[in-house]
């Protein structure tokens, strides 16, 4: 194969990889606002940041929009943690603490997800995470997250 024939590839799979992330953004972003458009409330935007482990719920949930759970501040006590996430329209993102051992199971209808650097988009994501030392490590956070159509995100607030 000669070097014409190999950049003609490297472009056609470049433009194809756009035409699918622009795609899958159209769809995320046109399920979005036609779920707000057929609904009373509209879009909300919520973010929950627990300053304690006693103000941590175990599940979180929002119809339409964004909601962000930051436990970054959060000081985790000894043994698993877990947190139940999920959203019907819109985008969840969760921010874990610094040095916080991670697990985290993530489906997503239709849309993407992105958990510490993993990164996925489409129709049926379901996804698992688990950041090295997670079995052996004294404060663990377990997550449950989903959306139906949206983006669901876990990052490390530095």
């Amino acid at each position: 194969m000669n070097q014409r024939s190999i950049a003609l590839v490297v472009v056609g799979a470049a433009l194809l990889f756009l035409v699918v992330a622009a795609v899958v953004a159209g769809l995320v972003i046109g399920g979005v606002v036609g779920a707000v458009a057929g609904r009373d409330g509209g879009l909300e935007i919520r973010t929950e940041k627990p300053a304690s482990i006693e103000e941590l719920r175990d599940s979180y949930r929002l119809e339409t929009g964004t909601l962000e759970i930051n436990l970054q501040d959060l000081s985790l006590p000894e043994g698993t943690t877990g947190v139940e996430a999920g959203i019907e329209n819109g985008a969840l993102t969760v921010v874990v603490p610094e040095g916080a051992a991670v697990r985290a199971h993530a489906e997503v209808g239709n849309g993407a997800l992105s958990i510490l650097g993993d990164v996925a988009s489409g129709e049926n994501l379901d996804r698992d995470y688990e950041s090295r030392g997670y079995a052996s490590a004294d404060r663990r956070l377990s997550l449950d997250l989903s959306a139906g159509t949206g983006v669901v995100t876990v990052v490390r607030d530095k």
